[in-house]
């Protein structure tokens, strides 16, 4: 039986709110933001408003109220709490705490900085921060909530990482969710899901003043003196524009959010800055970037007209990148010859990913990448055979959202911190590199999400006195293990039958996990011939999954090809969520129940 735990509920009133002044922003130096006000003080009011409700925003609401927070209120888009961190397994990394120190094995903080940093990041000295208040975090989890994480388990850079005991073998996010539930349901906390911020809203010296958002078709605001912003995007959109300040130094850009990075907007219309880690020389449609060896050892970039446009080796990260985006379509080809690929020690791992082409004449090369063969010759002063690469310049999607300085107050694109404005989670960016790992991405979560709800805490404490809750509300919570154990148990999915079909392409879309699948179905003969993903935002690892198959479950894709009969599918186990979100997209494209 599902384990419900009512929290509060209410359906909260309108309360009008009147623009006084606005204007675009024309770049990342205009701190020009809309201002706004209530027009009465009929709306509710908290003294401080997490938006999301996932592992961070949880954390900062349970850190609040562990530092005396009366009067805080967690608002949630999904149904459900928890977030990206319920897929997490394995354990969080941590260095020198007490569990790894009584076992003799453990990883100094200045060991886990270098690691953690390895490629690079946007904000070092943030990177710190996380990992000197690493081992703190997992006592607390355990001191305070009774998380559990005790045993040493999986590893980073050798030194291990510390996990759950449970017997259930259940997976550290749902752990580290289920524990965050118990605490907020203890100390009173209300939660308002499927509720959307659409704004947050801040007065004529750039200070926060309220959330607005959209709750059962209606919108609602809660006044409030400061925000703790959480949520990020699950997948970063790259059509952002991204707008460099070459000159500065860091491997980090500065970027615009583009309409869909919703969760962004709302701090950079408050006027947040948002930074990134560069990929200067991604290889298209894939994790791999080229590397500097390649450069050193005589390899051009060039562009899609055959021109090189810029020195690798006598530029920057953000110089590449700049001159990168200044091209036809933002693309470039990497371009060398057999003498390079004998001398660089990552060759095989650009063949295995099959990202080059190969060609024995430079016009033969030419012909095959769709560049200019004159200007190509023109470029190139070394023989064949040659080997191209296609790429771009790119921000890490793992790595964006918005700047905080180490108090998880959110800093202005004017330089300055946004008064009673904090971030942690998904909402920030810079901390973590294009080698991010995951035990680490959950304590960033953590550390953040406490300094955040500390920091916050702190501010209403000494400006304004903490209120008593006024916002009553009765949204259930699901517990994160019920959550999964629901799922797993509907293995199996009643397809309907799929003959006689209207022969076309029809697109669909289904509920994932995390958000819409969206599917292209293609449908000869009366039958499904073809079925393309064409965007999700789930987690990579479980959509592989389920378009893969694993430990001899067929892929999803394949099971509703071969059941059109009307058979069911088995859905994939580990991957169930996102294989129903499939399999609804195919129905919905079809136009079927």
């Amino acid at each position: 039986m599902k384990r419900y735990l009512s929290i509060f509920y209410i359906a909260l009133g309108l309360t009008s709110i009147m623009m006084l002044s606005g204007c675009a922003d024309d770049g990342t130096d205009d701190t020009t933001v809309d201002v706004y006000e209530t027009e009465d003080e009929r709306g509710y009011y908290a003294d401080i408003v997490v938006i999301g409700g996932g592992a961070s925003g949880m954390t900062a609401a349970a850190q609040a109220v562990y530092d005396g927070a009366t009067n805080v209120v967690v608002v949630e888009q999904a149904p459900f709490t928890g977030g990206i961190a319920l897929q997490a397994f394995g354990g969080i990394n941590a260095a020198e705490s007490r569990y790894q120190l009584a076992e003799g094995e453990y990883g100094t903080v200045e060991e886990m900085i270098d690691w953690v940093m390895n490629p690079g990041v946007t904000h070092p000295e943030m990177v710190r921060v996380m990992v000197e208040n690493s081992a703190d975090a997992i006592h607390w989890l355990n001191d305070f909530m009774d998380a559990g994480f005790t045993e040493l388990m999986g590893d980073w850079a050798h030194r291990p990482d510390v996990g759950p005991m449970s017997p259930d073998n259940a997976g550290v996010g749902t752990v580290l969710i289920d524990s965050l539930n118990h605490s907020l349901i203890d100390n009173d906390v209300p939660v308002l899901l499927n509720t959307t911020v659409n704004q947050i809203l801040v007065d004529e010296n750039g200070a926060v003043t309220a959330v607005v958002a959209t709750r059962m078709g209606e919108e609602i605001i809660i006044n409030t003196n400061a925000v703790i912003l959480t949520a990020g995007p699950a997948n970063l959109h790259q059509s952002i524009l991204i707008n460099f300040d070459v000159d500065k130094p860091g491997y980090g850009v500065v970027f615009t959010p583009d309409a869909e990075d919703t969760s962004w907007q709302l701090a950079y219309e408050a006027g947040a800055e948002l930074t990134a880690v560069l990929r200067p020389l991604a290889a298209t449609g894939s994790q791999i970037n080229y590397s500097l060896d390649l450069f050193e050892n005589g390899a051009v970039l060039v562009n899609q007209e055959g021109s090189i446009f810029v020195d690798v080796l006598d530029s920057t990260d953000k110089e590449i990148a700049f001159a990168t985006h200044q091209q036809p379509e933002g693309a470039f080809f990497v371009v060398f010859n057999s003498d390079v690929r004998d001398e660089v020690s990552n060759f095989e791992e650009y063949q295995d990913a099959e990202l080059l082409v190969t060609a024995e004449t430079i016009e033969q090369l030419a012909e095959l990448i769709e560049v200019d063969a004159d200007t190509l010759s023109e470029s190139i002063d070394f023989e064949g055979p040659f080997y191209a690469g296609s790429g771009t310049s790119m921000v890490v999607d793992a790595s964006a959202g918005v700047r905080i300085n180490e108090n998880a107050e959110v800093m202005g694109r004017n330089g300055n911190v946004i008064t009673g404005l904090y971030a942690s989670g998904q909402a920030v960016g810079g901390i973590q590199g294009y080698g991010r790992h995951g035990g680490s991405s959950l304590m960033e979560v953590i550390v953040f999400g406490r300094i955040a709800g500390a920091s916050a805490t702190q501010f209403i404490d000494a400006s304004f006195g903490h209120t008593p809750l006024t916002i009553p509300m009765s949204d259930q919570l699901i517990f994160a293990a019920d959550l999964a154990t629901e799922a797993e148990s509907n293995q199996t999915i009643y397809l309907g039958s799929l003959t006689d079909l209207e022969d076309g392409v029809f697109t669909g879309y289904g509920e994932g996990f995390i958000d819409l699948i969206y599917v292209q179905v293609v449908v000869e003969g009366g039958i499904i011939t073809e079925i393309e993903i064409m965007s999700h935002s789930e987690t990579e690892m479980y959509m592989e999954m389920a378009l893969e198959g694993i430990d001899g479950n067929p892929d999803i894709v394949s099971q509703i090809l071969e059941a059109q009969n009307g058979d069911e599918v088995d859905v994939v186990s580990g991957a169930t969520a996102s294989s129903i979100g499939i399999v609804e997209a195919v129905k919905n494209a079809l136009g079927l129940e």
